[in-house]
């Protein structure tokens, strides 16, 4: 029972012997944490379906698409870095992407993959902000894509 106490004692009286500071030092703010394997399982299971669904059709933007989808919804469940977009993916001199229809065929791979996300969150819940993640994920998707704007 005493020996806890003894250690700290010994420990303090060396690091006071030693002149050595233990006092708290301010830092910067720390980056944002990486992303729990829940995260990570239930984006991977969203890429896979979008890609399964997507990879027929032979879109070359199709992996931009989905790493700007990805991180753009990861920074707003707050893990991971910032977020790419459809610019910091463009290649010098590579063409923008021609304008799209995705009412068909990508929108329902996005419903398949969102549908897909969700479940990979079944026990824990869906984490703070994914509502908004998803959002901005599937906006960032479409444009990186070159998806033309729904008609409102």
């Amino acid at each position: 029972m005493k020996s806890p106490i003894i250690f700290t004692t010994l420990l303090a009286a060396v690091l006071a012997a030693a002149d050595i500071d233990i006092s708290p030092v301010p830092s910067p703010s720390p980056p944002l944490p990486a992303c729990g394997r829940v995260v990570d399982l239930a984006v991977l299971a969203a890429q896979t379906a979008v890609n399964r669904a997507l990879q027929p059709f032979g879109i070359a933007e199709l992996k931009d698409a989905v790493d700007a989808g990805t991180a753009a919804f990861k920074r707003e469940i707050g893990c991971g870095g910032a977020a790419a977009t459809p610019e910091d993916s463009a290649r010098p001199g590579q063409e923008p992407p021609a304008q799209r229809d995705c009412s068909g065929v990508v929108d329902n791979a996005l419903a398949v993959a969102v549908a897909a996300l969700k479940r990979g969150f079944p026990v824990v819940g869906v984490p703070k902000g994914y509502d908004k993640g998803v959002e901005e994920g599937v906006k960032a998707f479409k444009k990186t894509l070159g998806c033309k704007e729904a008609a409102a």
